[in-house]
C-alpha cells in the first residue's frame, strides 16, 4: 500500500510548526532565494508516455526524497512558508500515499492555526496570495492521489491498480457498449482485470486503506475549518478537486469491506472505528444501517459532518451545508467565545441572538 504505516506522528510535524527564534516567529521569506528554484527543478519529471525521438536518454524523475529533505530543513530552521509546506505535502503524497497527504494537510492546518500572522506569503500581499499555495494543493494533488494504489493483489507478478485505472477501465467499458467494435486502448487495464485485482487483495489491507482515507478526509475537513476561521468562508479555495475523488475512493473501499464482511472473510470488529466505513458500506450494499441513537458528542459531530458532505454534493447551491460546516467549526468553542467571534463582525448583539435562535 505505502512504504510508511499509517501513523501521522511518524512525519514529525512538531519541529515544522515550532516558532522560530528571534523577532519574527515565521523567520524570513525565501521566495527569492535559490531554494525555490532548487525545489522547482527537483519536482521536474518526464512523462514516460511521450515520444523521445531518435535520441534516447534516461527519463528525468522527480527527486521526492530530496524535496522532503530540503523543505523540512527550511521549515524547521528558516521560514514558515506555506509554499514550502505545499511542496512537502506533494512529496509526502508521492512517497507515502494517503498517509503522506494526511500529514501534509495536517501540517498546513497546524501552521495556519499556530502562526497565521507570521506565515509566508505575508498577509500584506493579500489573502488570495496567502492562500495560493493551499489552492495549489487542492488543484494539483488531485491527479497524484488518484495514482495511489487501491489494490494489492497477493500474487508477486500482479501489479497494483489505482483509482485512475478504475476510471479508465470504466470509460473503456462504456465506450465498448456505446460503440461496439471499438478496439481497446493499448496499455489500459480492463474493468474485469481491475475487479480481479480487487478480489485478490486481502481484506485487512482494505481495512487499513479505509482508515487511511478517513484520516485524509478528517485532515481536509480540519484544514478547511481553520481557513474559514482565519480568512473567512468566501476567501477559502474549493477543496472539491481533492474531496470528490477521496469520497469516491472511500465509498468504493467501504463497499468492498461490506462485501468481505458479508462473505465472512472479515469480521466487522476488525475494521478500524476511525474509518467508520460500515454505515456508508451498508447503504451501498443495500444492507440495513446500524445507526441507532447517538451515544456521544463525537458521534453527533461526525453525523453533522456526514450530513454536510451529503448536502454539499446534492444541494451545492443551498446555504444549508455551508451553515452546517460553520456550526461544526464552532465545535470546541464556548458560547462566550462564539459571541466574541461574532461580535468582531457585528456590534448588534440582538441580531446575533436572533441568528442563533436564542430568546432574550
Amino acid at each position: 500500500m505505502t512504504d510508511t504505516a499509517y501513523d501521522p506522528v511518524a512525519f514529525e510535524l512538531a519541529p515544522l510548526v515550532e516558532p522560530l527564534p528571534g523577532e519574527n516567529p515565521g523567520g524570513v521569506w525565501l521566495r527569492f532565494e535559490p531554494l525555490y528554484d532548487e525545489v522547482r527543478r527537483m519536482r521536474e519529471s518526464d512523462d514516460p508516455a511521450l515520444p523521445r525521438g531518435v535520441w534516447q536518454r534516461e527519463l528525468k524523475r522527480a527527486d521526492w526524497p530530496g524535496i522532503v529533505e530540503r523543505t523540512t530543513e527550511a521549515l524547521a530552521t528558516k521560514s514558515k512558508d506555506l509554499q514550502l509546506a505545499a511542496w512537502l505535502t506533494e512529496a509526502w503524497l508521492h512517497l507515502h500515499g494517503f498517509p503522506g497527504l494526511d500529514a501534509g494537510l495536517r501540517l498546513l492546518a497546524a501552521l495556519c492555526t499556530e502562526l497565521w500572522d507570521h506565515l509566508y506569503p505575508p498577509l500584506d500581499e493579500g489573502v488570495d496570495a496567502r492562500l495560493a499555495p493551499i489552492s495549489w494543493v487542492a488543484d494539483k494533488l488531485a491527479l497524484p492521489l488518484k495514482q495511489v494504489a487501491i489494490t494489492a493483489p497477493a500474487g508477486e507478478d500482479d501489479a497494483p491498480y489505482a483509482w485512475v485505472d478504475s476510471e479508465l477501465a470504466l470509460y473503456q467499458a462504456n465506450l465498448a457498449k456505446s460503440k461496439p467494435g471499438t478496439p481497446p486502448e493499448t496499455g489500459v487495464v480492463t474493468h474485469p482485470k481491475f475487479l480481479v485485482s480487487v478480489s485478490m487483495t486481502p481484506a485487512p489491507w482494505y481495512a487499513t486503506l479505509a482508515s487511511e482515507l478517513a484520516g485524509v478526509l478528517g485532515a481536509l475537513e480540519s484544514l478547511e475549518g481553520v481557513l474559514i476561521d482565519r480568512a473567512g468562508e468566501e476567501a477559502v479555495p474549493s477543496f472539491a478537486p481533492l474531496r470528490d475523488p477521496l469520497m469516491a475512493i472511500h465509498s468504493f473501499v467501504a463497499r468492498v469491506l461490506a462485501e468481505r464482511v458479508q462473505s465472512g472473510e472479515l469480521p466487522e470488529w476488525a475494521v478500524s472505528e476511525k474509518a467508520a466505513p460500515f454505515e456508508a458500506a451498508a447503504e451501498l450494499a443495500g444492507q440495513p444501517r446500524g445507526g441507532g441513537p447517538i451515544t456521544s458528542r463525537a458521534e453527533a459531530f461526525q453525523r453533522l459532518r456526514e450530513s454536510a458532505e451529503y448536502l454539499m454534493r446534492t444541494e451545492p447551491h443551498s446555504p444549508v451545508p455551508y451553515l452546517v460546516r460553520r456550526a461544526i467549526s464552532w465545535e470546541h468553542m464556548s458560547l462566550a467565545e462564539l459571541l466574541e467571534e461574532l461580535l468582531t463582525k457585528t456590534s448588534d448583539l440582538a441580531a446575533i441572538y436572533a441568528l442563533l435562535g436564542i430568546k432574550k
